[in-house]
């Protein structure tokens, strides 16, 4: 009986952790297709994310907020014509990370967005890039 209990235990954690990692799969999955523009860098994700700090400063964004726990992180701010612009930077690999940018005319994520300026998106890989000098990335546009 001991034997069966402890089976049932053993197939309801096994269950649970397999739920767990689904949805953090779909979320990962279900932020990088809200992403106006996204790219793989080679690079360490701490050397990508200083990288992308340093691009948004020099192409003249306001940080209103941002966030990074040595995995993963996001840079929130605005320019004078977009009022929207968020970039997730994230492990991808052991020397890799994902970077994936939104930049709108609106000032909230999930409405409509009057414009979105993927000019402007890739502008954002290129200075992360150039400062890392992996060269251009090859960016996905998911617009």
């Amino acid at each position: 009986m001991n034997a069966a209990r402890r089976i049932l235990w053993l197939l309801l954690l096994i269950g649970l952790s397999f739920q767990t990692g689904c949805n953090t799969l779909k979320s990962a999955m279900d932020a990088r297709r809200t992403m106006d523009l996204s790219a793989n860098i080679a690079a360490p994700v701490s050397a990508v994310w200083n990288a992308a700090t340093e691009t948004l400063r020099t192409l003249g964004v306001t940080v209103h907020g941002s966030s990074f726990d040595g995995e993963q992180g996001t840079l929130q701010g605005s320019t004078r014509q977009l009022g929207y612009i968020r970039v997730y930077v994230y492990r991808s690999g052991p020397d890799s990370a994902s970077v994936g940018i939104q930049a709108r005319t609106t000032a909230h994520p999930t409405s409509t967005p009057d414009y979105i300026d993927t000019e402007f998106a890739q502008k954002i890989i290129d200075g992360i890039n150039e400062r890392l000098g992996t060269g251009p990335a090859p960016a996905e546009s998911n617009t």
